[in-house]
């Protein structure tokens, strides 16, 4: 009798769960290839630092507002935050989709979906090894800079998300988008690598011609310069959450501490290069 009454709790739990519906669902036609999420996401301030998951079934739907812009800027947070929205499958076939959170220096957040009968949990961030996300790329070493998850929807079937971010030592300023999943691996991607490998690419270029340019006329102060500009690239190289991706992986701690240095040491280079260059005017 304990074992059955148990697991009509749990049944009840799901089924109360999943009637906390946001009040306009997004609904996803058979074209869906993407999506801002903002506008209208239902957003519960917990003061109390407590609820989980299975306690929202106590939560009334008013305690929710509906956020009124695109982006999340909940700055230096001393309290959670839960995010809800509501997906509806409106083709007649299952679809994969991919939910992607922009910002790679998230320390720690949570990513539930609740179903009729299930509760599926994902927990990430800065906080843990690269090696450690799902991989959703359709190819080797297809983990991404930021943070995706994957949500597979039957067809004319729905699902409740929930995304839990506790109080954090970092910003909690991103954005949130929704996928295809194969739009997202494809076009999207190729778009993504195009750019940043443009870009990169131009900088190194930039780079090598600038240090053959002072290594030939041997103004040797140039090389603050050079460090300047080194140090730019790397900034955005590592803002961009890439760094944690191809250079440091395993190590976490490397990731909270490395953008402030590479900056202050930006700083540094500037400041030297501007005196100097003063000083040679003079």
């Amino acid at each position: 009798m304990i074992r059955i009454g148990y697991i009509l709790g749990i049944l009840l739990l799901l089924g109360k769960l999943h009637s906390l519906q946001a009040k306009e669902p997004i609904s996803l036609p058979e074209d869906f290839k993407k999506a801002l999420l903002g506008k209208g996401i239902a957003v519960l301030e917990d003061t109390s630092n407590i609820l989980e998951i299975t306690d929202l079934n106590t939560v009334e739907n008013q305690r929710f507002i509906s956020w009124d812009r695109n982006n999340f800027h909940l700055g230096h947070a001393t309290t959670t935050h839960w995010l809800k929205f509501y997906l509806q499958n409106q083709a007649p076939s299952e679809r994969s989709l991919v939910l992607e959170v922009v910002n790679p220096y998230l320390y720690e957040f949570s990513f539930y979906t609740v179903g009729q009968d299930t509760i599926k949990a994902d927990t990430t961030g800065i906080r843990f090894p690269f090696s450690t996300r799902q991989q959703l790329m359709h190819r080797p070493g297809g983990k991404h800079r930021n943070f995706q998850f994957a949500i597979q929807l039957p067809a004319q079937d729905s699902v409740i998300c929930y995304l839990r971010f506790p109080p954090s030592r970092y910003p909690l300023n991103f954005q949130l988008y929704l996928w295809d999943s194969e739009y997202r691996a494809t076009n999207q991607q190729r778009s993504e690598d195009y750019i940043l490998n443009s870009f990169f690419l131009l900088c190194l270029v930039y780079l090598l011609i600038l240090g053959v340019a002072i290594y030939i006329t041997k103004f040797h102060y140039y090389w603050l310069y050079f460090a300047y500009a080194f140090l730019g690239t790397f900034v955005v190289f590592s803002d961009l959450g890439l760094g944690f991706r191809y250079l440091w992986p395993w190590s976490t701690y490397i990731q909270q501490i490395i953008l402030p240095i590479i900056f202050y040491v930006y700083l540094v280079t500037v400041t030297l290069f501007v005196l100097h260059n003063y000083d040679a005017a003079r």
